[in-house]
């Protein structure tokens, strides 16, 4: 049932308050349906299909502790709108959807070492999983909620969706451990003999520290590090996709990483048989080079 919404003066921006002689009888629900076809026609005059179940779903999706103008404007109408008709298999809608995520899907199959041959395959599955119905559940693109920008969405579940298949299938190397062999020992100083000497006697051993302790973090925050460092998403882009402040989204991924670090601290004390003066010494390293290759620690 959409919500009751007053008519309210305004300038003619679009809100739902416009008072216009025009509008004026209008029930709540009609104004409802008025606002949102304004909204999706501007943005997608090329897609043709029935609006009333949509405007039910915007209903749906509002904030009912807010007032109705502002819960609508709070919604991203024109994304949403996308995703509701790629679900329904809308030929534009798809046609839409790919030209605005392929190229982010692209960077996050580079980054993850997908090749150019597997790419296609990799594209058809997550499109498969985001447009068509498996058994009871709706097709996963309905879970978009219209909360931040569609493209924002995206990147979380196709790095999810990706990181599970390349765990499942065993096509490529652990996806948290790969970058190891290139990346945080490789550049360790050669002229410092010390590091260097750790870097070969510890090698496997922190990657297989690092790789337990990724498994102990907390779901979001593995999600959150790897928006950040694998898809490369800004704090702004990971507050509006986890639905925060920009400043608690930063403080989370600051968080998770002194936990990862923590954490394979405790893990390499358990494993390694040395004294606390050289387990310091590894961690040194980890720390020095973990500021600044966190990124490819994680791809």
């Amino acid at each position: 049932m959409a919500k009751t919404l007053t008519h309210q003066s305004s300038d003619t921006n679009g809100e739902l308050g416009s008072d216009s002689s025009a509008e004026h009888h209008l029930s709540g629900e009609e104004l409802l349906a008025k606002r949102v076809s304004e909204r999706v026609m501007s943005a997608w005059s090329t897609i043709s299909i029935d609006l009333r179940p949509f405007v039910e779903r915007v209903s749906s999706l509002m904030d009912c502790a807010e007032a109705p103008e502002a819960a609508l404007q709070r919604v991203v109408v024109e994304d949403l709108f996308l995703a509701y008709a790629c679900s329904l298999n809308d030929n534009r809608a798809l046609q839409a959807f790919a030209e605005m995520c392929d190229s982010e899907l692209r960077v996050l199959a580079k980054k993850l070492h997908i090749s150019d041959e597997d790419f296609d395959d990799t594209r058809q599955r997550l499109w498969e999983k985001l447009f068509l119905a498996s058994g009871a559940h709706a097709p996963k693109i309905l879970e978009y909620s219209g909360k931040g920008e569609l493209r924002s969405w995206f990147r979380i579940v196709a790095a999810r969706s990706i990181l599970d298949e390349l765990r499942k299938t065993n096509r490529h190397k652990n996806a948290f451990a790969n970058p190891l062999d290139s990346g945080l020992w490789e550049t360790a100083s050669a002229a410092d003999p010390e590091l260097e000497s750790i870097r070969q006697r510890y090698k496997v051993t922190f990657r297989r520290a690092f790789e337990r302790a990724v498994g102990e973090l907390e779901p979001q925050e593995r999600n959150l590090l790897n928006c950040h460092y694998i898809s490369s998403m800004s704090t702004d882009e990971l507050g509006r996709a986890f639905g925060m402040h920009k400043a608690t989204a930063a403080r989370h991924v600051a968080r998770a990483r002194e936990r990862l670090l923590e954490r394979t601290r405790a893990q390499l004390k358990n494993h390694l048989g040395v004294d606390s003066g050289e387990l310091d010494s590894v961690m040194r390293l980890i720390d020095g080079e973990m500021s600044v290759s966190l990124s490819r620690l994680l791809r």
